[in-house]
């Protein structure tokens, strides 16, 4: 496709022949290096970013991985079961907690999330 003299911005008109159309075209292809140059940085920003997301969410993993079975412990000795108007309050609520257990693992994996 050729360009016409009236299809060229002000800076290009004042050039002769076909130097404008150099120059336009030296123009486009230094715009375009500097969109792939900033579409690669950005993409090397966003995986740097999830790398650091990842470690961040890791150490959480782990944190609540170790303090998961201290705070089971806490509150299941924490219930008063054991009273007198149930003699079975402690096994009733061991079941209830192994209920629990079992339906979130059935609905994650129900939700495919495990």
């Amino acid at each position: 496709m050729e360009l016409d003299q009236e299809d060229l911005p002000e800076w290009a008109c004042g050039i002769a022949g076909g130097a404008g159309h150099r120059a336009l075209h030296g123009a486009l292809d230094d715009i375009a290096a500097l969109y792939d140059r900033t579409r690669a940085l950005q993409d090397e920003v966003t995986t740097r970013l999830a790398e650091e997301t990842n470690r961040r969410l890791y150490l959480v993993s782990l944190v609540t991985t170790l303090f998961v079975p201290a705070t089971f412990l806490t509150g299941f000795f924490g219930m008063n079961t054991g009273g007198d108007g149930a003699p079975h309050g402690t096994v009733l609520a061991a079941a209830l907690c192994a209920v629990s257990a079992v339906s979130t693992l059935l609905l994650l994996r129900a939700k495919r999330l495990l």
